[in-house]
């Protein structure tokens, strides 16, 4: 029974087994009982749900319950039952398998949660690989109160805008897109790129570096990326070694995939579920790249609706303040370490770039951590200065030692909205190239040519 209380306000009454789908941006209170929501068993106090059209969180009472349902600032949401027409078709979904694993995990782990636990989480994309993982981090937290998350998709971050390999310390429930729930790591790697493997070395060496700096304090929650044949196949196999978690959930379209490559190491458990997705992402889901870019517009503007898109971007985050950095203060590198503000070109080709902001222990630290994200808005040579806008505090910018420059960009749906060309005066966005130039046609289609995938094209 849903109830209206204040304007913008719901009282919802639950009896057990019942439930309701959260659509939009709520603050949920609840007042009586114990709920389940995706995953977490909800037992007192205040959770923020972060519900997508396409993947609407339900809230299941355990018990009967009395909740509130409360509107954040700048959003909306409703509150559906779940019996209501066509709703089950959008809700996100959590098989009775899951708990079954996660149940019998957990109930191992003391209530301290502090006995060395590491779970690692694989399979091929569009799977709901990262859905599996939120699940998992929410199950742990129904029973301990925080879990370590180890982040090694650099092309699909779940906490931190993409390019980074992280470990963050997760003490909330976890509901939404990764743009709703952005969280300062622990530590933090830049691997300067979408994918590994233009340094597949770098990324191995820069995991086995955030695992030495984890504790081991509380359960480890592992997420791969959904890179799973050829050489990505070659590194999951190499994170499972370097990890060496007790349990390893594979999921996948169908119980009929093809066997895992299993680590040499004993012991530990090997569990496979199957995927609710079939391999394919929801229609209304946004692609890769958008959800990209939206993790980056969610960093650099954490005040602003998860669900406002990207409409602005570009005129919001160039409104921000743009901090003076003098050269003398920091490095400019590469991956490498190689200094770069001694040529005059490399300083011109940081104008308007995307870089990270790091602390180096010395000249010769191959993984500086990571404390955030910059763009850099302007480079003067006759001041020896760069300006950069960041999210980052006073404080942390001051630790900076060093800007790293990868080969990440601003996202083109950002850097060329309208509102864009005037301000982020990015020296390389334009070109006019000679008419007749190579590889100035357009390309021509032959659809009356069959072609045939050759033995090894099911590789990255």
């Amino acid at each position: 029974m849903v109830t209206m209380t204040v304007p913008g306000t719901s009282e919802v009454s639950l009896q057990a087994t019942k439930a309701v789908v959260v659509a939009g941006v709520v603050d949920c209170e609840l007042l009586d009982g114990c709920c389940s929501v995706f995953g977490y068993d909800f037992r007192q106090g205040v959770i923020r749900i972060t519900s997508e059209p396409h993947a609407r969180v339900a809230v299941t009472a355990i018990t009967d319950s009395r909740l509130v349902f409360r509107p954040v600032d700048g959003t909306t949401f409703s509150v559906i039952p779940e019996e209501e027409e066509g709703v089950e078709g959008e809700m996100l979904q959590c098989p009775d398998a899951w708990f079954q694993i996660c149940d019998r995990i957990v109930s191992g782990v003391p209530e301290g949660g502090d006995d060395g636990l590491r779970i690692l989480i694989q399979g091929p994309g569009s799977s709901g690989k990262s859905t599996l993982s939120r699940f998992v981090t929410n199950r742990f937290l129904s029973r301990v109160p925080q879990v370590a998350y180890l982040d090694c998709d650099v092309g699909q971050s779940e906490f931190t805008p993409c390019g980074n390999v992280s470990v963050i310390v997760v003490r909330k429930p976890v509901f939404g897109p990764p743009y709703s729930h952005q969280l300062a790591p622990q530590f933090s790697v830049h691997i300067g790129d979408v994918t590994p493997i233009s340094n597949v070395r770098y990324y191995i060496d820069a995991i086995r570096k955030l695992l030495d700096t984890f504790d081991g304090s509380c359960p480890l929650v592992v997420n791969t990326m959904g890179w799973v044949d050829g050489l990505g196949a070659d590194l999951l196999a190499a994170v499972t070694g370097l990890c060496r978690p007790q349990h390893i959930i594979q999921i996948s379209p169908s119980t009929d995939s093809a066997p895992p490559r299993l680590p040499s190491y004993r012991p530990f458990e090997f569990h496979h579920v199957s995927s609710q997705t079939r391999g394919k992402r929801p229609q209304a889901a946004p692609s890769p790249r958008e959800y990209r870019s939206m993790g980056l517009a969610a960093y650099f503007l954490p005040d602003r609706s998860p669900f406002a898109g990207l409409n602005n971007v570009a005129s919001s985050i160039t409104s921000l303040p743009a901090y003076r950095i003098k050269f003398d203060d920091i490095r400019v590198r590469d991956l490498s370490g190689e200094a770069l503000h001694t040529s005059e070109k490399a300083l011109y080709w940081l104008n308007g770039s995307l870089v990270a902001l790091a602390v180096e222990v010395d000249e010769q630290d191959p993984f500086p951590n990571c404390l955030g994200l910059g763009i850099v808005r302007a480079v003067d040579l006759n001041d020896q200065c760069l300006y950069a806008t960041t999210p980052l505090s006073l404080d942390q910018l001051e630790a900076v030692t060093c800007i790293i420059r990868g080969s990440i960009g601003i996202p083109a749906d950002i850097a060329l909205q309208a509102d864009a060309s005037s301000l982020f005066h990015q020296p390389y966005k334009r070109a006019h190239p000679a008419s007749n130039a190579l590889g100035s046609f357009e390309m021509k289609t032959r659809h009356n040519v069959q072609r045939h995938r050759g033995a090894d094209a099911d590789g990255a």
